[in-house]
């Protein structure tokens, strides 16, 4: 390997967002070459939060579920804020239920925008339950938002802090209710990738935002 290549070895970072009360899940699946970040947690989010008031659910989601997706949001967005505060470049932030399946060629990753490295696949209209029209190529692809959409913030790499600022500016500027965070970045108008199969695939424990979920993603962004 080049000795340029080990620099950008070296410099690339992995973060792992991870709560308090669950520090186990990091400290049992990852190693020193990762970096926990502290999640938020929901409940303890004031009920006054913006966020919290603007955050749309559904008649049916709990408080209490409505509230982790907000601590959710805010956890990925304070890693975002953190990569331009110290402008930092080549992160992947994970989530800590996510699994390594395939290693990570990071020389291959465009650095014009964001690819997921895992998640699965949804039509754009969240309600269409007709057939995923899944054309993949082994390897890179860019993800074409009129076909298709990537549901889950499992394992994603931004390249540089320019294009962290652009996801907290588009987020902070938002005037329209918030959703999940998964569905508010697939609104962010950049440049998406997806890797092919996935480099990551989701650990079946149990949900920390929805106590039900039973399903969980595969390499190849199906959820079973």
């Amino acid at each position: 390997i080049a000795p340029s290549v080990y620099i950008y070895i070296y410099m690339m970072k992995k973060y792992v967002i991870n709560l308090d009360r669950s520090k186990y899940r990091f400290d049992n699946n990852f190693d020193n070459s990762h970096t926990r970040w502290t999640a938020v947690e929901g409940k303890y989010i004031n009920d006054d939060n913006p966020i919290i008031l603007k955050m749309c659910s559904y008649w049916n989601v709990s408080v209490e579920e409505h509230k982790a997706k907000c601590g959710c949001l805010l956890s990925h967005l304070s890693i975002w804020k953190h990569m331009v505060l110290h402008k930092l470049n080549n992160i992947i932030i994970l989530e800590d239920d996510a699994e390594l399946i395939n290693e990570v060629i990071f020389k291959d990753l465009p650095n014009n925008g964001i690819t997921y490295l895992g998640g699965f696949f949804m039509n754009p209209k969240i309600t269409d339950k007709s057939p995923i029209e899944n054309n993949s190529q082994d390897g890179t692809n860019i993800l074409d938002k009129s076909k298709l959409r990537i549901l889950m913030t499992l394992s994603y790499y931004i390249p540089t802090w320019e294009i962290a600022k652009e996801m907290v500016d588009f987020l902070e500027n938002y005037k329209n209710r918030y959703r999940a965070i998964d569905i508010m970045m697939y609104k962010i108008p950049i440049p998406t990738y997806y890797n092919y199969p996935a480099n990551y695939i989701e650990k079946p424990l149990e949900s920390q935002i929805r106590k039900t979920k039973i399903k969980h993603s595969d390499i190849y962004y199906n959820i079973l």
